[in-house]
């Protein structure tokens, strides 16, 4: 329970770095938000955006 919420609230600080209009920002914000909360593999689209987040 205390590792969701630590991802939780370091989702919540991504999301509002990415408010300020970095999209790189909202793309690792998105990704991260997926992989730890949702259990997604996002695998392919951190591969799409390997530019952008390198």
């Amino acid at each position: 329970m205390a590792l969701r919420t630590a991802y939780a609230l370091t989702t919540a600080l991504l999301v509002e770095q990415a408010a300020w209009g970095d999209e790189q920002a909202e793309v690792a914000a998105r990704l991260w938000a997926r992989r730890r909360l949702r259990h997604e593999d996002i695998a392919a689209d951190a591969h799409r955006h390997l530019d952008l987040l390198c």
